[in-house]
């Protein structure tokens, strides 16, 4: 009954909105080859705690996928990541086209929830991520996942089931499940987003709530996403968690680097808990409230094929309710040398 409540009538309610609506697909049709792509991103860092003049260096990700097709209406994608010492598979999955506009994936994916959280290494903007996409709405685990695009309208739907419990525990039997859909529109440079989440981490069930607005037009990108977190049972606060971005950037020519763009974001978060009970059976605090500033500037080198980017930020947290800065949670600065290939 949950699947029916939490993925069939959302998904069955969001279809119907379909010949009102409009929105990009992140599903597009790719063309048809057999030949498989390979693409990688490494992405070092140098980081600067400003209070205590602490500092280190890291591999922040050192990633690879490959995708392509078995048969003109079947496509996989495996991507692995070693990142600060761990090797991890972020995705591995195979998708069947039952039609031009409707495709059903199974495997390990990332939840169809907030944009903000499905920024991969590939496209970030920020050397850190919002709170949203790191703390509080970032899951990815392995389950069945259905998307549909109108056949006309700009316009995307997607929702998935999957294990409750995460990628490395599979084999476990379960009665309860994770559920998520969202759905996207967009109209001329303006691309709205809705989605729903239902997680349950442990024992005590989490609903989370999110819109996002992206508008780009020229130099210029501004986007916004706001998500609720509620806890059932009265477990934990409900938390509020908000991100605010725009870059701007210009042509230049310093050497091969072609572009050079500027940066700002204001991001915050409530008390967030991640859903598993101490001995207690509560819920604790993994990420106290706090609000923060990002200001940067990106240098790059971009071709048809390959980039190259210089990133330097500087982020100013502002902890609510005096909770003292976590180690490696205060003000810094931070550098990073990013090569997508």
């Amino acid at each position: 009954m949950d699947f029916i409540r939490y993925i069939v009538l959302p998904f069955v309610a969001l279809s119907l909105l379909s010949d009102i609506s409009a929105a990009e697909t992140p599903d597009s049709v790719k063309p048809f080859t057999y030949k498989p792509s390979f693409r990688g991103v490494v992405r070092g860092r140098y980081e600067l705690e400003t209070r205590n003049m602490e500092n280190r260096f890291q591999l922040r990700n050192a990633r690879m996928y490959i995708e392509g097709y078995v048969a003109p209406i079947v496509d996989y994608k495996v991507e692995c990541d070693y990142n600060q010492g761990d090797f991890k598979i972020i995705y591995a999955w195979g998708r069947v086209a039952l039609s031009d506009n409707f495709k059903v994936t199974l495997g390990q994916m990332r939840y169809p929830f907030s944009v903000t959280a499905s920024y991969s290494p590939f496209n970030y903007t920020f050397n850190n991520r919002s709170f949203i996409g790191k703390q509080v709405g970032n899951y990815t685990g392995v389950g069945l996942k259905l998307a549909y695009s109108h056949p006309v309208l700009p316009l995307n739907i997607e929702g998935g089931i999957f294990n409750h419990y995460r990628s490395n525990r599979q084999q476990v039997w379960q009665k309860q499940m994770d559920y998520a859909a969202k759905i996207n529109y967009r109209t001329g440079n303006v691309r709205f987003q809705a989605g729903m989440e239902s997680i349950i981490p442990d024992s005590v069930r989490i609903n989370m709530f999110e819109a996002s607005v992206r508008w780009q037009s020229g130099r210029w990108t501004l986007e916004g996403e706001y998500l609720v977190k509620d806890y059932t049972g009265d477990k934990f606060e409900t938390t509020n968690s908000y991100v605010v971005w725009g870059d701007y950037s210009m042509p230049v020519k310093a050497g091969v680097f072609n572009r050079l763009s500027f940066q700002g974001r204001w991001d915050g978060m409530s008390d967030n808990s991640d859903g598993m009970q101490d001995d207690d059976g509560e819920l604790t605090v993994n990420n106290p409230a706090c609000d923060r500033i990002t200001v940067g500037s990106t240098l790059s080198c971009i071709n048809s094929r390959f980039r190259t980017d210089i990133r330097l930020n500087y982020e100013k947290y502002f902890y609510r309710n005096n909770v003292p800065a976590p180690v490696g949670g205060g003000d810094k600065l931070s550098a990073e040398l990013v090569i997508i290939f």
